[in-house]
């Protein structure tokens, strides 16, 4: 239930001077989730909610989940505070502290970090010791899996150790019929965006995104993101590009597709030598609809594929 007018009280209330800095770390916390979790941005709440965490020696009293709902927050509202990100990074990295992060925890801040842009090295080292801990990963769930290796694939920081430990654990089959449409697009985008071609973990994605009733639920990032991997990757499997041109062609995706996706898409295909006719007109035509939103980039690409395929298409060209 989202009541703007209570929040907007609230706000006021929590602006009044001095109010704010009555408030304990989880006081911080929970508002800040909670103006988040409705999708109020606020400048002057976040502003001020920053301000009391950023007090001297206020930071130590935050607990793991103080912690991890507050980055999560700011990252979720798109609220760039770097000097606050980086006092919640030295605050965690403390000796001990990641010692009581669970796995949500862990996937909440990677995930919060990278979503910012905020590439703290130290953090990210220090969370994947923590995921490697003896037993740690067997309590991630499928969103927590998949929301960890894009965040260290977003962020550029590669550790071979973490991603091959989560790897092995998305091929277990219980855990893998637990991904969604997002999770299994963002895992096989992470890993291609790392350089790690992991075969058998690829074929594990593509089966489960081939099971029936899946490929309906994916959307056009997720079809754009999923050929672009298999593609970057070199990983042509037939049945599985097969599966998404007939999700594409599905007129109600199409239409959603963006300048960036249908490049994307279009580059995959060529770039694994699928010339599938029906599907490079129907992202042409699409194309066209958006061409006022191409890139340098996307406009290179698409071009490109279209001759790596020898398909010409005129009205394209000349848009």
């Amino acid at each position: 239930i989202k009541d703007v007018e209570l929040l907007t009280s609230l706000a006021q209330r929590l602006l009044k001077h001095g109010f704010v800095s009555t408030f304990s770390a989880q006081a911080v916390a929970n508002t800040a989730w909670a103006f988040a979790t409705l999708r109020i941005k606020d400048v002057k709440v976040m502003t001020a909610l920053a301000q009391r965490t950023l007090e001297d020696g206020f930071l130590s009293t935050f607990s793991n989940q103080a912690v991890a709902n507050t980055v999560w927050a700011y990252a979720t509202l798109g609220f760039h505070n770097h000097i606050l990100m980086e006092a919640v990074a030295m605050q965690t990295t403390e000796p001990g502290f990641l010692d009581t992060f669970n796995a949500q925890n862990v996937a909440n801040t990677a995930w919060a970090y990278a979503k910012l842009g905020v590439k703290n090295v130290a953090l990210m080292n220090a969370l994947a010791e923590r995921i490697m801990q003896d037993g740690f990963l067997d309590t991630f769930t499928a969103q927590n899996a998949a929301n960890t290796a894009w965040a260290y694939a977003a962020l550029g920081v590669k550790n071979d150790e973490l991603m091959t430990a989560l790897a092995q654990q998305t091929m277990q089959v219980a855990f893998l019929a637990a991904f969604n449409a997002q999770a299994a697009a963002n895992t096989a985008w992470a890993y291609a965006t790392l350089d790690l071609k992991d075969e058998a973990q690829m074929a594990a994605l593509a089966a489960r995104a081939m099971e029936e009733g899946f490929p309906s639920t994916l959307s056009a990032q997720n079809v754009a993101n999923l050929a672009w991997a298999y593609a970057k990757l070199g990983l042509r499997n037939e049945a599985f590009m097969t599966v998404l041109a007939e999700r594409i062609a599905q007129e109600e995706l199409l239409s959603t597709f963006k300048a960036q996706e249908v490049a994307k898409t279009a580059w995959a295909y060529a770039t694994l030598g699928f010339r599938d006719e029906a599907l490079m007109r129907g992202l042409s035509n699409r194309a066209t609809q958006v061409l006022a939103d191409f890139t340098t980039h996307d406009s290179a690409i698409t071009a490109w594929a279209y001759a790596t395929l020898l398909l010409k298409d005129d009205a394209l060209m000349a848009g």
